[in-house]
C-alpha cells in the first residue's frame, strides 16, 4: 500500500466541492499538523487521516464529545464557534469569509480585487484561532506559553517606556526578548 505524504495532503485543494461550488484550501496550524501526524503515526500504512476503518470514523469523535457534553453539539456549531473566535482574535471580516469559504456574488471587491486564492495569507490567522482554543481549552502548549510570556514582556516593556528613568533597562529588557525570539 502506498504511503501518505501527509504535508501535501494538507495542501491538497479538496475534490469535493462547497456548497458554494468553490474548492477551498486552508493552511493548516500547528496544532492540526500534530493531529495529523499522530494519526499518521498510529496508521502509518494507511492513505487517510482518519484510517480505512470504521474505528477511525470522526463522527465517533463527536458523538463521544456529545456524550462527555451532555449536547447536542453538531459539526455546524464547532463551524460557528470557529468563525467567532476569528471575530474575537479580530481576524478581518474578510480573511473570516475566506476561512469559512463564503462567498457573496455581488461584492465585487472580494470577486475580483482580493487573492482568493492564497492560503498562505491565512496561516497566521488560523495559527491564532488554534492557539486561543488551547487556552480557553487549558491545553498544555510550550510553544504557546512561551510566546505568551514574551507578550506578556513586552506589554510590560511598553509601560515602564513611558517613564523616563526607565529607559536604559526598558532598552536592555528589548535586546534580552530580541534574543529569546
Amino acid at each position: 500500500m502506498r504511503k501518505c505524504d501527509w504535508r501535501r495532503w494538507c495542501a491538497r485543494p479538496s475534490k469535493n466541492k462547497a456548497k458554494n461550488t468553490k474548492a477551498v484550501t486552508l493552511p493548516a496550524s500547528k496544532q492540526v499538523m500534530a493531529i495529523f501526524e499522530r494519526r499518521r503515526d498510529a496508521a502509518p500504512d494507511t492513505l487517510h487521516v482518519f484510517g480505512d476503518s470504521k474505528r477511525y470514523d470522526p463522527r465517533k469523535s463527536l458523538l463521544k464529545l456529545r456524550k462527555a457534553l451532555g449536547s447536542d453539539l453538531t459539526y455546524h456549531d464547532c463551524r460557528r464557534t470557529f468563525l467567532q473566535l476569528a471575530e474575537n482574535q479580530e481576524v478581518p471580516t474578510g480573511f473570516i469569509k475566506k476561512l469559512a469559504n463564503h462567498t457573496d456574488s455581488r461584492d465585487v471587491t472580494a470577486a475580483h480585487y482580493t487573492n482568493q486564492s492564497d492560503a498562505e495569507a491565512l496561516r497566521p490567522y488560523t495559527q491564532r484561532i488554534s492557539d486561543q482554543i488551547d487556552r480557553l481549552g487549558h491545553l498544555e502548549n510550550p510553544d504557546l506559553a512561551a510566546r505568551d510570556a514574551l507578550e506578556s514582556l513586552k506589554k510590560a516593556i511598553e509601560g515602564i517606556e513611558e517613564f523616563e528613568q526607565f529607559a536604559p533597562a526598558a532598552d536592555r529588557l528589548k535586546r534580552i526578548m530580541t534574543e529569546l525570539a
